[in-house]
């Protein structure tokens, strides 16, 4: 297994293989997502004037919605293409629409069921932190204000430290969901946690090695470069530890 900066960097040489498609993709669904969230302006402002709060409540329910149905399918099309690109032998851009036939509502599901797996680990992990927190804005325990904040910052780093322990484990279960999405959904999950095992160090310097990346998205043109990359790279590290779907073996 490379090291997080050589994946990252094998990453880089495979995103320049097929950059247009790569970007292009990428701007497509930024398109899509901008277009939703246009969509939702247009309708408050073009048949609301007086919108009261519980209708305002209603439209933001209602783009969620529409946002994690459309969205959904694209990311995990998305994935799917930079898997075979890592793999050597691209697709065309039609890829990133399978999700939208016969696992369309397996995808919904799986994302759900991550989600909330994701949400649970991370409250999990944060709870200790609330818990000082608590103790300190009502003084349930008499102790000095310092070392209450004191604890409460130990515990929020030691959460997330907690957390992306966590979380790591099942950072291969999107991929292996898209090279293998006829199998079932728990199984997969289990298999990301089976092929993480010894992986997570690397994992993580992969991550530190897209920081740099993922701080000039913060501008719209340097993200049309730089998350294709990102992609790519996390794409070189699942694709090493997977294979194909004719090699995955959880």
């Amino acid at each position: 297994m490379h090291s997080g900066f050589a994946i990252y960097k094998a990453g880089k040489r495979t995103f320049k293989e097929a950059w247009f498609r790569a970007i292009l993709i990428f701007f497509i669904i930024f398109a899509v997502y901008a277009l939703i969230m246009t969509s939702e302006i247009f309708i408050r402002k073009g048949f609301f004037e007086n919108i009261s709060l519980n209708t305002s409540l209603i439209i933001n329910l209602i783009t969620t919605v529409v946002i994690y149905i459309i969205m959904t399918p694209l990311i995990l099309g998305q994935k799917a293409w930079h898997m075979k690109n890592a793999e050597g032998s691209p697709e065309k851009m039609g890829r990133t629409v399978y999700f939208f036939g016969r696992y369309f509502f397996k995808g919904l599901l799986f994302k759900f069921i991550l989600m909330l797996i994701t949400l649970t680990i991370f409250a999990i992990s944060m709870l200790p932190c609330v818990l000082w927190l608590y103790i300190y804005m009502f003084n349930i325990i008499n102790i000095p204000p310092a070392i209450t904040l004191l604890l409460s910052g130990l515990c929020f780093l030691g959460g997330i430290a907690l957390f992306l322990y966590c979380r790591t484990l099942f950072a291969l279960s999107q991929y292996i969901f898209v090279i293998r999405p006829d199998i079932g959904i728990f199984r997969i999950l289990r298999g990301s946690i089976k092929l993480m095992k010894g992986k997570r160090i690397v994992y993580l310097s992969l991550i530190l090695r897209c920081i740099p990346a993922a701080l000039s998205c913060i501008f719209l043109l340097p993200s049309i470069y730089s998350v294709p990359i990102i992609n790519s790279a996390i794409a070189e590290f699942a694709f090493d530890i997977c294979g194909t779907g004719k090699t995955l073996k959880i």
